[in-house]
Protein backbone atom coordinates (compact mmCIF):
# COMPACT_ATOMS: atom_id res chain seq x y z
CA UNK A 1 0.00 0.00 0.00
CA UNK A 2 2.86 2.49 0.70
CA UNK A 3 3.86 1.98 -3.44
CA UNK A 4 0.20 2.85 -4.26
CA UNK A 5 0.40 5.89 -1.79
CA UNK A 6 4.03 7.35 -3.19
CA UNK A 7 2.43 6.94 -6.87
CA UNK A 8 -1.17 8.56 -6.10
CA UNK A 9 0.77 11.78 -4.07
CA UNK A 10 3.28 12.00 -7.46
CA UNK A 11 0.18 11.79 -9.34
CA UNK A 12 -0.80 14.66 -7.81
CA UNK A 13 2.21 16.64 -7.45
CA UNK A 14 2.46 17.05 -11.26
CA UNK A 15 2.84 13.58 -12.85
CA UNK A 16 -1.20 13.51 -13.35
CA UNK A 17 -0.94 16.83 -15.39
CA UNK A 18 1.78 15.35 -18.15
CA UNK A 19 -0.09 12.35 -18.61
CA UNK A 20 -2.98 14.68 -19.12
CA UNK A 21 -1.21 16.82 -21.58
CA UNK A 22 0.16 13.67 -23.35
CA UNK A 23 -2.76 12.22 -23.73
CA UNK A 24 -4.36 15.29 -25.35
CA UNK A 25 -1.48 15.73 -27.74
CA UNK A 26 -1.45 11.92 -28.53
CA UNK A 27 -5.27 12.13 -29.38
CA UNK A 28 -5.06 16.27 -31.20
CA UNK A 29 -2.23 14.96 -33.74
CA UNK A 30 -3.15 11.37 -34.67
CA UNK A 31 -4.62 11.09 -38.24
CA UNK A 32 -8.41 11.22 -38.56
CA UNK A 33 -8.67 8.40 -40.12
CA UNK A 34 -6.78 6.64 -37.26
CA UNK A 35 -9.16 7.55 -35.38
CA UNK A 36 -12.50 6.33 -35.81
CA UNK A 37 -13.30 3.16 -38.10
CA UNK A 38 -16.33 3.89 -40.66
CA UNK A 39 -17.35 0.09 -40.30
CA UNK A 40 -17.11 0.46 -36.15
CA UNK A 41 -19.22 3.81 -36.38
CA UNK A 42 -21.67 2.28 -38.81
CA UNK A 43 -22.02 -0.54 -36.08
CA UNK A 44 -23.04 1.66 -33.12
CA UNK A 45 -25.08 4.11 -34.69
CA UNK A 46 -27.47 0.68 -36.22
CA UNK A 47 -27.32 -0.87 -32.83
CA UNK A 48 -27.90 1.96 -30.58
CA UNK A 49 -30.28 3.90 -32.54
CA UNK A 50 -32.60 0.32 -32.67
CA UNK A 51 -32.17 -0.47 -29.36
CA UNK A 52 -33.80 2.60 -28.54
CA UNK A 53 -36.38 2.36 -30.40
CA UNK A 54 -37.65 -0.99 -29.53
CA UNK A 55 -37.93 -0.92 -25.77
CA UNK A 56 -40.52 0.91 -24.71
CA UNK A 57 -39.19 2.07 -21.83
CA UNK A 58 -36.84 4.54 -23.83
CA UNK A 59 -40.47 6.27 -25.45
CA UNK A 60 -41.81 6.28 -22.12
CA UNK A 61 -38.55 7.94 -20.90
CA UNK A 62 -38.79 10.38 -23.91
CA UNK A 63 -42.73 11.11 -23.24
CA UNK A 64 -41.77 12.16 -19.85
CA UNK A 65 -39.09 14.10 -20.52
CA UNK A 66 -41.56 16.46 -23.03
CA UNK A 67 -44.31 16.76 -20.14
CA UNK A 68 -41.85 17.57 -17.33
CA UNK A 69 -40.61 20.49 -19.97
CA UNK A 70 -43.85 20.94 -20.85
CA UNK A 71 -44.92 21.53 -16.73
CA UNK A 72 -41.71 23.80 -16.64
CA UNK A 73 -42.88 26.32 -18.85
CA UNK A 74 -41.81 29.76 -17.20
CA UNK A 75 -44.10 32.49 -17.19
CA UNK A 76 -43.72 35.68 -18.94
CA UNK A 77 -43.23 35.36 -22.70
CA UNK A 78 -39.75 33.94 -24.68
CA UNK A 79 -38.50 38.05 -25.13
CA UNK A 80 -38.33 38.08 -20.78
CA UNK A 81 -34.74 35.50 -21.24
CA UNK A 82 -33.65 36.18 -24.76
CA UNK A 83 -30.34 37.76 -24.22
CA UNK A 84 -29.63 40.62 -26.35
CA UNK A 85 -26.36 39.83 -27.64
CA UNK A 86 -28.08 37.13 -29.80
CA UNK A 87 -31.60 38.77 -30.57
CA UNK A 88 -29.78 42.04 -32.11
CA UNK A 89 -27.74 40.16 -34.69
CA UNK A 90 -30.57 37.66 -35.42
CA UNK A 91 -32.39 40.74 -36.52
CA UNK A 92 -29.88 41.77 -38.22
CA UNK A 93 -29.72 38.45 -40.28
CA UNK A 94 -33.58 38.49 -40.81
CA UNK A 95 -33.23 41.90 -41.97
CA UNK A 96 -30.95 41.49 -44.84
CA UNK A 97 -32.39 41.79 -48.19
CA UNK A 98 -32.68 37.96 -49.78
CA UNK A 99 -33.90 37.29 -53.13
CA UNK A 100 -35.20 33.59 -53.49
CA UNK A 101 -34.57 32.09 -56.96
CA UNK A 102 -37.71 32.85 -59.04
CA UNK A 103 -38.08 28.96 -60.24
CA UNK A 104 -37.81 27.30 -56.14
CA UNK A 105 -40.84 29.66 -55.27
CA UNK A 106 -42.62 29.01 -57.93
CA UNK A 107 -42.33 25.25 -56.97
CA UNK A 108 -43.02 26.25 -53.59
CA UNK A 109 -45.84 27.64 -53.98
CA UNK A 110 -47.65 25.40 -56.48
CA UNK A 111 -49.88 23.26 -53.75
CA UNK A 112 -53.09 22.73 -53.30
CA UNK A 113 -53.15 24.19 -49.81
CA UNK A 114 -52.05 27.47 -51.20
CA UNK A 115 -54.51 27.21 -53.94
CA UNK A 116 -57.59 26.81 -51.61
CA UNK A 117 -56.29 29.70 -49.54
CA UNK A 118 -56.40 31.66 -52.81
CA UNK A 119 -59.20 30.61 -54.22
CA UNK A 120 -61.03 31.03 -50.77
CA UNK A 121 -59.72 34.90 -50.46
CA UNK A 122 -60.33 35.52 -53.91
CA UNK A 123 -63.84 34.05 -53.75
CA UNK A 124 -65.05 35.92 -50.73
CA UNK A 125 -63.70 39.11 -51.72
CA UNK A 126 -65.53 38.91 -54.76
CA UNK A 127 -68.68 37.50 -53.14
CA UNK A 128 -68.66 40.96 -50.88
CA UNK A 129 -68.33 43.25 -53.63
CA UNK A 130 -70.58 41.86 -55.65
CA UNK A 131 -73.65 41.42 -52.70
CA UNK A 132 -72.38 45.35 -52.17
CA UNK A 133 -73.16 46.01 -56.16
CA UNK A 134 -76.14 44.23 -56.17
CA UNK A 135 -77.61 46.42 -52.92
CA UNK A 136 -76.22 49.80 -54.04
CA UNK A 137 -78.77 52.05 -54.95
CA UNK A 138 -77.98 55.91 -55.36
CA UNK A 139 -79.34 59.00 -53.25
CA UNK A 140 -82.13 61.06 -54.53
CA UNK A 141 -81.90 64.34 -55.51
CA UNK A 142 -77.81 64.89 -55.80
CA UNK A 143 -76.45 62.20 -58.09
CA UNK A 144 -73.19 62.42 -59.22
CA UNK A 145 -72.11 61.41 -62.80
CA UNK A 146 -70.86 57.62 -61.88
CA UNK A 147 -74.22 57.15 -59.73
CA UNK A 148 -75.99 58.22 -63.05
CA UNK A 149 -73.70 55.76 -64.61
CA UNK A 150 -74.80 53.04 -62.19
CA UNK A 151 -78.41 53.19 -62.47
CA UNK A 152 -78.09 52.89 -66.64
CA UNK A 153 -75.72 49.95 -65.93
CA UNK A 154 -79.26 48.87 -63.28
CA UNK A 155 -81.21 49.55 -65.61
CA UNK A 156 -79.32 47.62 -68.50
CA UNK A 157 -78.84 44.42 -66.10
CA UNK A 158 -82.56 44.58 -65.77
CA UNK A 159 -83.16 44.15 -69.32
CA UNK A 160 -80.67 40.90 -69.22
CA UNK A 161 -77.85 42.28 -70.81
CA UNK A 162 -75.27 41.92 -68.24
CA UNK A 163 -76.98 39.02 -67.15
CA UNK A 164 -78.17 40.70 -64.36
CA UNK A 165 -76.30 42.99 -61.98
CA UNK A 166 -79.46 43.73 -59.82
CA UNK A 167 -82.25 41.10 -59.87
CA UNK A 168 -79.95 38.43 -61.51
CA UNK A 169 -76.64 38.85 -59.58
CA UNK A 170 -77.96 36.66 -56.79
CA UNK A 171 -78.60 33.99 -58.53
CA UNK A 172 -75.40 34.57 -61.25
CA UNK A 173 -72.87 35.27 -59.20
CA UNK A 174 -71.73 32.53 -57.53
CA UNK A 175 -71.17 30.30 -60.91
CA UNK A 176 -69.62 33.59 -62.70
CA UNK A 177 -67.17 33.87 -59.55
CA UNK A 178 -65.92 30.15 -59.14
CA UNK A 179 -65.26 30.02 -62.94
CA UNK A 180 -63.31 33.34 -62.80
CA UNK A 181 -61.21 32.13 -59.66
CA UNK A 182 -60.68 28.67 -61.07
CA UNK A 183 -59.08 30.52 -64.40
CA UNK A 184 -57.22 33.00 -62.33
CA UNK A 185 -55.37 30.87 -59.52
CA UNK A 186 -52.52 29.78 -61.81
CA UNK A 187 -51.64 33.44 -62.49
CA UNK A 188 -52.14 34.52 -59.16
CA UNK A 189 -49.92 32.10 -57.92
CA UNK A 190 -47.18 32.94 -60.43
CA UNK A 191 -47.85 36.72 -59.27
CA UNK A 192 -47.31 35.25 -55.40
CA UNK A 193 -43.88 33.82 -56.44
CA UNK A 194 -42.97 36.97 -58.46
CA UNK A 195 -43.74 39.71 -55.81
CA UNK A 196 -41.87 37.42 -53.26
CA UNK A 197 -38.67 37.82 -55.91
CA UNK A 198 -39.10 41.36 -56.60
CA UNK A 199 -35.87 43.42 -55.59
CA UNK A 200 -38.38 46.11 -54.93
CA UNK A 201 -40.01 44.25 -51.58
CA UNK A 202 -36.93 42.66 -50.43
CA UNK A 203 -36.55 44.79 -47.61
CA UNK A 204 -40.31 44.93 -47.20
CA UNK A 205 -39.90 41.25 -46.50
CA UNK A 206 -36.77 41.30 -44.27
CA UNK A 207 -39.04 43.75 -42.64
CA UNK A 208 -41.78 40.88 -41.79
CA UNK A 209 -39.38 38.43 -40.79
CA UNK A 210 -38.23 40.66 -38.05
CA UNK A 211 -42.01 41.20 -37.61
CA UNK A 212 -42.69 37.32 -37.20
CA UNK A 213 -39.43 37.32 -34.19
CA UNK A 214 -41.58 39.93 -32.56
CA UNK A 215 -44.53 38.07 -32.34
CA UNK A 216 -43.22 35.00 -31.58
CA UNK A 217 -40.87 36.96 -28.45
CA UNK A 218 -43.70 38.95 -27.00
CA UNK A 219 -46.30 36.18 -27.34
CA UNK A 220 -46.77 34.20 -24.12
CA UNK A 221 -45.10 31.22 -23.15
CA UNK A 222 -48.28 29.28 -22.37
CA UNK A 223 -49.74 30.58 -25.68
CA UNK A 224 -46.49 28.60 -27.32
CA UNK A 225 -47.10 25.58 -25.04
CA UNK A 226 -50.82 25.65 -25.67
CA UNK A 227 -49.66 25.43 -29.89
CA UNK A 228 -47.50 22.71 -28.70
CA UNK A 229 -50.02 20.96 -27.25
CA UNK A 230 -52.54 20.62 -30.38
CA UNK A 231 -49.66 18.80 -32.34
CA UNK A 232 -50.04 16.00 -29.56
CA UNK A 233 -46.47 15.54 -28.08
CA UNK A 234 -46.90 12.25 -27.30
CA UNK A 235 -48.45 10.98 -30.38
CA UNK A 236 -45.14 12.92 -31.88
CA UNK A 237 -43.11 11.17 -29.57
CA UNK A 238 -44.55 7.43 -30.52
CA UNK A 239 -44.73 8.37 -34.26
CA UNK A 240 -41.04 9.16 -34.22
CA UNK A 241 -40.17 6.27 -32.45
CA UNK A 242 -42.02 3.82 -35.14
CA UNK A 243 -39.90 5.98 -37.63
CA UNK A 244 -36.78 5.05 -35.67
CA UNK A 245 -37.53 1.30 -35.92
CA UNK A 246 -38.50 1.79 -39.73
CA UNK A 247 -35.22 3.14 -40.45
CA UNK A 248 -32.89 0.93 -37.91
CA UNK A 249 -34.71 -2.22 -39.79
CA UNK A 250 -34.10 -1.10 -43.19
CA UNK A 251 -31.88 -3.14 -45.06
CA UNK A 252 -29.07 -1.07 -46.47
CA UNK A 253 -28.44 1.02 -43.74
CA UNK A 254 -25.34 0.18 -41.66
CA UNK A 255 -23.59 0.30 -45.57
CA UNK A 256 -24.86 3.58 -46.27
CA UNK A 257 -23.72 4.99 -42.50
CA UNK A 258 -20.44 3.61 -42.78
CA UNK A 259 -20.14 4.70 -46.76
CA UNK A 260 -21.05 8.56 -45.10
CA UNK A 261 -18.28 8.12 -42.68
CA UNK A 262 -15.75 6.81 -44.85
CA UNK A 263 -16.37 9.65 -46.96
CA UNK A 264 -15.95 12.07 -43.98
CA UNK A 265 -12.68 10.55 -42.92
CA UNK A 266 -11.24 9.73 -46.62
CA UNK A 267 -12.16 14.02 -46.99
CA UNK A 268 -9.59 14.71 -43.81
CA UNK A 269 -6.80 13.68 -46.14
CA UNK A 270 -4.44 12.06 -43.21
CA UNK A 271 -4.74 15.21 -41.18
CA UNK A 272 -5.44 15.24 -37.67
CA UNK A 273 -7.79 17.63 -35.68
CA UNK A 274 -4.68 19.48 -34.58
CA UNK A 275 -4.42 20.43 -38.44
CA UNK A 276 -8.19 21.62 -38.43
CA UNK A 277 -8.04 23.51 -35.55
CA UNK A 278 -4.83 25.40 -37.07
CA UNK A 279 -6.28 25.83 -40.22
CA UNK A 280 -9.36 27.73 -38.50
CA UNK A 281 -7.33 29.66 -36.93
CA UNK A 282 -8.28 28.52 -33.17
CA UNK A 283 -4.59 26.79 -32.64
CA UNK A 284 -4.23 26.05 -29.31
CA UNK A 285 -6.59 28.61 -27.89
CA UNK A 286 -9.05 26.23 -26.24
CA UNK A 287 -6.17 23.57 -24.66
CA UNK A 288 -6.24 25.37 -21.22
CA UNK A 289 -9.82 25.54 -20.43
CA UNK A 290 -10.11 21.36 -22.49
CA UNK A 291 -6.93 20.03 -20.03
CA UNK A 292 -8.13 21.88 -16.95
CA UNK A 293 -11.91 20.23 -16.85
CA UNK A 294 -10.26 16.57 -18.14
CA UNK A 295 -7.67 17.23 -15.20
CA UNK A 296 -9.87 18.24 -12.90
CA UNK A 297 -11.93 14.80 -13.71
CA UNK A 298 -8.51 13.08 -13.59
CA UNK A 299 -8.09 14.61 -10.27
CA UNK A 300 -10.87 13.07 -9.06
CA UNK A 301 -10.55 9.33 -10.16
CA UNK A 302 -7.21 8.99 -8.88
CA UNK A 303 -8.15 9.50 -5.42
CA UNK A 304 -11.49 6.59 -5.83
CA UNK A 305 -11.19 3.29 -4.45
CA UNK A 306 -11.74 1.75 -7.51
CA UNK A 307 -8.64 3.53 -8.56
CA UNK A 308 -6.61 2.88 -5.80
CA UNK A 309 -7.34 -1.13 -5.84
CA UNK A 310 -7.02 -1.39 -9.35
CA UNK A 311 -3.51 0.21 -8.48
CA UNK A 312 -2.71 -1.99 -5.93
CA UNK A 313 -3.31 -4.84 -7.76
CA UNK A 314 -1.03 -3.64 -10.59
CA UNK A 315 1.76 -2.96 -8.47
CA UNK A 316 1.24 -6.43 -6.51
CA UNK A 317 1.53 -8.14 -10.20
Amino acid sequence: MADVTLIQQRLRDGALDDLVGMGVDFLMRRPVTELLDPEWVADQVVANVETAASRPEVEEWVRGGVNRLREQVPSGVPGDNAPAEVIEPLRGVLARPYLPDRDLIGRLVNHAAMERIFKDVLSGALRDFAHKLSRMTPSSGHLSKGFSRLRSLQRRAQQGVLGGLSSEIERQAESRIRDYVDKSISRTLAQVADHLCDPRYAELYGDFRIHLLNVVLETPNASLVSELDKLDPDELVATGAAVARTVARRDGLRDEIAAVARAVLDGAGGRSLQDFLDESGMQDDWRPEVEGQLLQQARDFIETDAFTSWLDALIDV
